[in-house]
């Protein structure tokens, strides 16, 4: 029977294909999602670990689906942790949507009481300059 490590360990390895970009790699953020949606099948509990890497996996490519993923995650109860913060915040930049990124920094903070790393100073950065707003980022 799979573990959850395994379709978690499955879904990081779709996010870091992802990463690359190459060729059909692209797409493999749709397997990352398949194998979040397969765990209840198998009578497995999605957990942190999953959700995060499956946001990690769409966000250079489906943006939006990263934030669907975030928002399913809370949805369930489940727990973002900073890395799932720092992939949506990153897939806002590459969505051009700095005022979304603004907004899941403060709920990281705010909300779950998670301190930012460089990881998401460096996302928010990215998509205030996007969004040609760079001056947000002196405050």
């Amino acid at each position: 029977k799979p573990s959850l490590v395994l379709l978690n360990a499955a879904s990081s390895a779709c996010e870091k294909a992802c990463a690359q970009m190459s060729g059909s790699a692209a797409r493999t953020w749709q397997l990352s999602l398949s194998l979040l949606l397969l765990a209840p099948s198998l009578e497995l509990e999605p957990d942190t670990i999953g959700y995060s890497a499956a946001i990690g996996a769409c966000e250079k490519v489906a943006w939006e689906q990263a934030l669907e993923v975030l928002q399913a995650m809370r949805r369930q109860e489940i727990l973002p942790s900073t890395i799932s913060f720092n992939a949506a915040i990153s897939a806002c930049a590459f969505g051009h949507n700095w005022e979304l990124a603004l907004c899941l920094w403060d709920d990281m903070q705010l909300l779950y009481g998670l301190k930012p790393d460089v990881i998401a100073y460096s996302s928010l950065i990215s998509a205030c300059e996007k969004g040609r707003q760079w001056q947000l980022t002196l405050v």
